[in-house]
């Protein structure tokens, strides 16, 4: 559906969670540990089942981590550099309760404690980016099985970032409106969008339209339906669909719009480049 395509904006969002992080010799394991999250969210070791280690409660976490200390240096013996598992294998204490000891309320965004824990989402914003291609193939349906598995994963990532330092606002932003969108698939008012789009009905005799395809693939032109157009496009939701397509018109389309506007931006500034 033209309005639901979300991979463009999103891969903003995930390319500044995905930068490389550097190996380090001097105290920062932030590439090991990235590593070792990426395989433990992913089930490639079998040792990281009995565990969650993407605990957010800091007494758990020590106690896992503790208790489940040879399964991590399993993992990071065969996902990180020979310089960060030894400095690992050698200091794991040091290490542990610098992810674990939550820092006092000044303490820069800067802090290990921050950006090792931060970590923990960017699997999970990897999966969305993913699930994100496949999801812009599937037509809109009520409590389809794809659409109900992103908005929980979206309501995941939104708790995983939601501490002030694990994210910036702007990416806080952009996720919210990402699951908005989703969101928005989940509804009649993206049933009936579908619907239309797929029978492509004559649509002559509506000539509020003045000339504008309902189902144009042209971002411009979509932003006219749904603003200059408005009322139009509203009238022939609700005579294809009946009521409920159009129920929470008004804040579906400001979602729809939202979406719209990054997708046309994007497309601009590329276009530009």
């Amino acid at each position: 559906m033209y309005f639901f395509e979300l991979i463009s904006y999103f891969l903003l969002l995930n390319f500044i969670h995905s930068l490389p992080v550097q190996n380090s010799t001097n105290g920062d394991v932030s590439a090991c540990l990235k590593a070792f999250y990426k395989a433990a969210y992913r089930g490639e070791y079998n040792c990281t089942e009995s565990f969650d280690f993407f605990q957010v409660v800091p007494a758990f976490q020590q106690a896992g981590f503790t208790s489940h200390k040879s399964c991590f240096l399993e993992v990071a013996k065969e996902e990180c550099s020979i310089a960060q598992y030894n400095l690992l294998s050698t200091k794991y204490q040091d290490f542990l309760n610098v992810l674990t000891t939550v820092p006092p309320s000044v303490t820069p965004c800067s802090d290990s404690y921050f950006k090792y824990n931060a970590l923990k989402c960017g699997p999970m914003m990897d999966e969305l980016s993913h699930r994100t291609i496949d999801i812009n193939s599937v037509a809109a349906k009520i409590n389809d099985t794809k659409i109900l598995e992103m908005i929980e994963l979206c309501d995941k990532i939104e708790a995983c970032i939601s501490p002030v330092c694990y994210s910036s606002e702007n990416q806080r932003k952009s996720l919210q409106e990402i699951s908005n969108g989703v969101k928005l698939r989940n509804t009649e008012f993206a049933v009936c969008i579908s619907k239309i789009e797929r029978q492509s009905p004559d649509l002559s005799e509506y000539t509020c339209l003045d000339g504008i395809d309902f189902n144009t693939d042209d971002r411009k032109m979509q932003i006219e339906l749904y603003t200059v157009k408005k009322v139009c496009a509203k009238r022939i939701m609700k005579d294809f669909c009946g009521e409920r397509a159009v129920e929470n018109f008004e804040n579906d389309v400001e979602t729809c719009l939202k979406n719209l506007m990054k997708l046309y931006k994007t497309a601009s500034a590329l276009n530009e480049s």
